[in-house]
């Protein structure tokens, strides 16, 4: 049960004592108290952090976090390490203290974290009008990539390994060879908790981009245009032409079930590039790798197998490929779905129009 702010509590922003353990800290608290302190702002209050095993200091505080061996969202008491600890809807993996906090507060969390997000870049203004399915859809996201992984490492589910945000976390504790203070502790959480909103944010941004993108792909799949020179490739829904850098397409492809097999779009240092459509969301597979006889070839090499001129390389994996000029990269395409498909740029349209015609003509009359 998300904390509200008391009514007539006058000009003065009501603090929220938020207690948790001292000493040590792992990554499910840390992230929690960031969650948590930003959705109570959001909700009129002040989160003040104290940090105690005293059990009657912990019994004074408004909300609880990774100790008192009880789970009771009505009391605002959120620990995991009791028997029979809460478990996510999969009846199998225990929660921790950071996934119950986004249970009962990531939603407040995200939205205030968007609109902020929004007004210290301009480039992130976007994010302050998705609705409310949109926070929803992001929530979900960061459910299972970010705060499921984090109940099962704090639960002994999971390893994390070295380089993983659970393992940068443990390294912010004190060194043992300082025979660190309380304070030390102390200073160090709060300096994890700087680093955890980053983390999250960028996680939210990652998320929210596929969300801001869907109009702009699926408009540059219906239209099928690049703006490049005037120059337009026959029309095909194999293939998406984008004319912006860094466009987040794969997901609204997935979601939208688009038969792209090949994206194409213009690189930072003026090139443009092909990058292969995998057959499902986090596959390092594709669906029509680019031919086999240009994997691992560069400039006159390619150009000599490919009949491209400027081509400029294609990845020994045969992901993604590109060309100097954007003519050159749109006949790599021709090229790779012809020898892959047996049908050139256009073809699938017309042979889809024509098998459109003799169904027509084989038809009862009416």
């Amino acid at each position: 049960m998300a904390w509200s702010k008391p009514e007539h509590a006058g000009s003065r922003t009501p603090l929220v004592d938020v207690g948790t353990h001292n000493g040590s800290f792992h990554a499910d608290e840390v992230v929690a108290f960031t969650v948590l302190q930003t959705a109570l702002k959001a909700l009129g209050g002040l989160a003040v952090l104290r940090r105690t095993r005293d059990r009657d200091h912990l019994a004074e505080c408004k909300i609880l976090l990774d100790v008192g061996a009880e789970y009771d969202p009505d009391r605002e008491r959120y620990d995991h390490h009791q028997n029979n600890p809460p478990l996510r809807p999969d009846g199998e993996t225990p929660y921790s203290t950071a996934g119950l906090i986004w249970e009962h507060y990531g939603r407040i969390y995200l939205r205030a974290a968007l609109v902020d997000m929004a007004h210290r870049d301009r480039a992130n203004r976007p994010f302050a009008t998705l609705e409310d399915a949109d926070i929803e859809t992001i929530w979900r996201d960061l459910d299972q990539q970010v705060f499921l992984v984090l109940d099962r490492v704090d639960n002994g589910r999971l390893v994390p390994d070295a380089t993983s945000f659970a393992s940068q976390v443990d390294r912010m504790n004190p060194s043992w060879r300082s025979d660190p203070f309380p304070e030390e502790f102390d200073d160090a959480f709060k300096k994890a908790v700087s680093f955890a909103q980053t983390f999250l944010e960028q996680a939210i941004a990652r998320a929210a981009e596929p969300i801001l993108a869907r109009d702009f792909v699926l408009g540059a799949h219906a239209t099928n245009k690049s703006f490049k020179n005037g120059i337009f490739p026959p029309a095909d829904p194999r293939i998406l032409i984008l004319d912006r850098k860094g466009v987040p397409w794969m997901d609204v492809v997935h979601q939208e079930g688009l038969p792209v097999l090949y994206a194409v779009a213009p690189t930072a240092d003026g090139s443009w590039s092909i990058t292969c459509m995998p057959p499902e969301p986090g596959s390092f597979a594709q669906k029509l790798p680019l031919p086999e006889a240009w994997a691992g070839l560069r400039d006159a090499e390619l150009a000599a197998v490919t009949g491209v001129k400027d081509a400029v390389f294609c990845h020994r994996n045969r992901f993604c490929g590109g060309a100097r000029s954007y003519e050159g990269v749109i006949a790599m395409v021709d090229r790779a779905l012809e020898l892959g498909t047996g049908l050139k740029l256009g073809a699938y349209v017309e042979e889809a129009g024509a098998d459109l015609e003799a169904e027509e003509e084989d038809a009862p009359a009416p």
